[in-house]
């Protein structure tokens, strides 16, 4: 109490005597507004992407450790789902640290939810990198078609899905995704998937159909609601999933979490064993 009465007798004194009063700065904040970039830019602190911003072919977009994008929500067609988001036909590198992640997720002007902004689309676009970020509160974390992304160290977490994609060459290892919707979908790709997390979300892995020879291996399933993994009803071709953690031992539990050949006659199965018990 007395170092409170203290401070502002402080600060009257300065006041009276014509001394400048420190005041405590907030964070300034850049906003950028729908549209494109027109050159290579760098994105450092706080940004707040207001509408869609398209990163066009042959523009690249780098973002420093420890910024914060921030997605406005806005919902013109009135579907729920936020509309702010960034469309990459150039390149995205963003590269964080573990002391000092990239943020990206919703604005303050609505309550923190799923689809509070709407994806960070990449197409065809070769050389994509994202380390040490995290997703939240988007309606897709990335969506990616007919790209080379490497996802490294980074959280999706409490969006409608993680991550979506088609093609690739596609990296997820040493990741982190929880409770989503739907962690990772994909559709025609081989991705390497290792070394991950993937818990409490709905679905953890949705293989929808075309795909042969993916890698998903060494990753810790876990309090999946609904299945650690499922495959889509054209997805006729095995997949092998095995070197994985279960959550469990017991194989009649692990394939309750599984949906395949044993569930429908015209799908593939998933290869589980043998399972890998030290993550």
């Amino acid at each position: 109490m007395r170092t409170a009465l203290g401070l502002i007798l402080v600060l009257l004194a300065s006041c009276q005597s014509g001394k400048p009063v420190l005041a405590l700065k907030s964070p300034s904040v850049t906003v950028v507004p729908a549209g494109s970039l027109t050159k290579n830019t760098y994105w450092r602190g706080i940004v707040r992407v207001e509408g869609l911003v398209k990163i066009p072919k042959g523009v690249t977009l780098k973002i420093a450790p420890g910024s914060r994008i921030e997605f406005s929500y806005l919902d013109t067609d009135h579907d729920g789902v936020g509309e702010s988001g960034l469309y990459v036909d150039g390149r995205i590198l963003a590269s964080g640290t573990s002391e000092e992640p990239i943020i990206f997720t919703g604005a303050g002007n609505i309550k923190p939810r799923p689809s509070a902004w709407d994806e960070i689309k990449i197409e065809h676009s070769p050389i994509n990198k994202f380390d040490w970020c995290q997703f939240r509160y988007a309606n897709w974390g990335l969506h990616i078609h007919y790209s080379g992304v490497d996802i490294t160290n980074t959280i999706f977490e409490r969006n409608y899905g993680g991550l979506r994609f088609r093609s690739g060459p596609i990296k997820i290892e040493y990741c982190r995704i929880l409770d989503n919707r739907i962690g990772v979908r994909f559709i025609g790709s081989e991705p390497v998937i290792r070394h991950n997390e993937i818990g409490r979300n709905g679905i953890g892995i949705f293989i929808r159909e075309g795909v042969r020879k993916p890698i998903i291996a060494y990753n810790n399933f876990f309090d999946n609601q609904k299945y650690h993994i499922s495959l889509g009803e054209n997805q006729s071709h095995d997949v092998n999933c095995s070197h994985n953690m279960w959550g469990t031992e017991d194989y009649g539990v692990i394939e309750e979490f599984l949906f395949d050949k044993l569930d429908h006659d015209y799908l593939g199965r998933i290869r589980y064993l043998p399972i890998y018990t030290t993550y």
